[in-house]
């Protein structure tokens, strides 16, 4: 299994850029290729949803996340990413985590 992820830097302000990387999950670093070098997420505590389904209702996991950092008190440190599974055939299969990292 290859998983892929996408991950996010929250923009500070309203309407502000937003910084991403995709990637893969690799077992080992390797050397800077182009526009390709390994990095690593960030650690720490983090808020976590599951959500399985198809792409396009991806945000109910996203918002379910805010809903539960608002009802526990506690705050996005700015960073967030999503890891992909193994494409299912039927979209309803599919699972992606979603995870905020907290302060």
């Amino acid at each position: 299994m290859v998983t892929t992820f996408f991950s996010t830097d929250h923009p500070t302000q309203p309407g502000g850029q937003i910084l991403c990387d995709f990637g893969v999950e690799v077992t080992r670093t390797f050397e800077t290729a182009g526009e390709v070098y390994a990095t690593e997420t960030q650690g720490g505590e983090a808020a976590v949803a599951v959500h399985r389904g198809p792409y396009d209702r991806m945000n109910e996991a996203h918002d379910a996340i805010r809903k539960w950092m608002t009802a526990n008190w506690r705050e996005s440190a700015g960073r967030s990413w999503e890891i992909y599974g193994d494409p299912t055939p039927d979209p309803a299969d599919t699972e992606t985590t979603v995870v905020y990292l907290l302060k």
